[in-house]
């Protein structure tokens, strides 16, 4: 009797199985497609290259080392590759449903009792809906991707916001450090003079309290390399870092873009804007998705059912005794609570219509934050200009004209230390509007979404 079952069993399973191929197939239809122009160049962060920073890195190598390394990018890239992979999740079908019966009292048939039954169901979405399923999906999974860039751009911008600050912290550094040497110079002279009195206490007391104030400002500015340091390091999820590599002096090109140029390409790149271009896509097929609700799904199965032999009463079996009937059935499910569909359509529309809102307040707040960055960039240049050709050069003549004539005794010592003060704020607002330029143009990049 065992043995009967377990082959009946058997049967019953290869005959579904048949069913279930004939039932994919149909589903395959619906599936969905992806278009090469949705197909994108995977970054594979699973298995990153082991990089190491050269002796003296450039601001690329550092982008380069911080997008493999650093955990924020690591874990956008994941949740789009868990959304790639739903695809294939949304546009299958539902888990086919298999069912076992025992009749506990047998039901008489003319070719014997009904002992026990096997079934097989598979229920498929109404056609459209994979399709849509996946189609969605994709959407959202192209949105992930965008949501990664967002995050690539702004790990970059941070880099080089701290990256800059740091250059012009070094470069302070460096000038203060002449300076120091140049007061320490004239500290010798004065008390040179001071000994054969030609000069007052006064002045030697000036020239001290000068140099004890550098020296402090110089404390300060060292100490304050630390805390850039330690968020560089976090950014570049690396702990023996010691320094920052900057060079000796950075570039202020001009932008050959005009600003309706640079409008395109942040409509075209910009992933939070192309973000919301999606969300309002998925809530277009959404509204088509939530519309096929209203059309039942559809379901196909098979049932077996396992019949003991019947005899007569001399004792032989009559005629089909113990044959098993198998029965196909077709289901449909019944979407009687419109209420239901209609709230799912118009949720589909809200989102859509928001999705919407947000792309025309996103791209005006892009055209205000655009004029503010062109702004600070024309303004910065024009200031690297106008201290490197005009300004800086004539505050040399003067600290050269102060030296002489406190050498000849025709000024004071102040007078002298603030020409070369003048000289030193100088030369370091023309440093400091090199990296306004830079910050700028790092800012403009982002807004973008991509490097010009």
């Amino acid at each position: 009797m065992f043995t009967r079952i377990i082959n009946n069993i058997r049967s019953t399973v290869k005959f579904s199985f048949g069913l279930l191929i004939i039932v994919q197939g149909i589903a395959n239809a619906q599936s969905l497609i992806l278009n090469e122009t949705n197909k994108t160049h995977i970054i594979r962060f699973n298995d990153p290259e082991i990089i190491q920073l050269p002796q003296e890195p450039s601001l690329a190598d550092y982008e380069h080392f911080a997008l493999l390394n650093n955990p924020g990018i690591k874990a956008k890239y994941n949740r789009w590759q868990a959304s790639i992979n739903k695809i294939t999740i949304v546009k299958a079908l539902p888990y086919p449903r298999i069912t076992f019966g025992y009749f506990l009292e047998n039901i008489e048939t003319a070719v014997g009792p009904q002992e026990y039954k096997i079934g097989l169901t598979q229920m498929i979405p109404w056609f459209g809906k994979l399709k849509l399923q996946g189609d969605i999906q994709a959407l959202r999974a192209e949105s992930e991707f965008q949501n990664l860039k967002s995050a690539v751009n702004n790990l970059s911008y941070r880099l080089k916001d701290i990256y800059y600050d740091y250059y012009y912290l070094v470069r302070t550094i460096d000038i203060t450090k002449q300076n120091i040497d140049l007061v320490q110079h004239w500290d010798a002279v004065v008390q040179n003079k001071y000994k054969t009195a030609v000069v007052g206490y006064g002045d030697l007391i000036k020239t001290q309290i000068e140099l004890i104030k550098m020296q402090d400002d110089l404390q300060t500015l060292q100490d304050r390399q630390y805390p850039l340091l330690e968020t560089f390091r976090t950014l570049l999820n690396i702990d023996n870092l010691q320094s920052i590599h900057v060079p000796k002096t950075l570039k202020c090109d001009s932008l050959i873009l005009t600003q309706s140029e640079v409008e395109t390409l942040i409509l075209e790149y910009n992933p939070h804007l192309n973000r919301m271009k999606l969300q309002r896509d998925i809530g277009d097929l959404s509204i088509h998705r939530a519309k096929l609700n209203y059309y039942p799904d559809l379901g196909f199965g098979v049932d077996y059912i396992a019949t003991g032999e019947k005899y007569t009463s001399s004792g032989g079996p009559v005629i089909d005794s113990g044959k098993d009937p198998l029965v196909f059935m077709l289901s449909l499910s019944v979407p009687l609570w419109w209420g239901k569909q209609k709230a799912e359509v118009n949720v589909a529309r809200n989102l859509k219509r928001n999705a919407e809102e947000q792309i025309n307040d996103i791209e005006n707040i892009f055209k205000a934050e655009l004029s503010n960055i062109l702004f600070e960039m024309d303004d910065a240049r024009r200031k690297v200009t106008l201290y490197r050709e005009q300004l800086i050069p004539k505050s040399i003549e003067s600290l050269r004209v102060s030296e002489k004539e406190y050498i000849s005794g025709k000024s004071d010592f102040l007078s002298m230390i603030d020409a070369q003060r003048m000289y030193l704020q100088l030369f370091l607002e023309h440093e400091r509007s090199i990296v306004r330029y830079q910050k700028a143009l790092a800012k403009l990049e982002k807004l973008i979404g991509r490097k010009i």
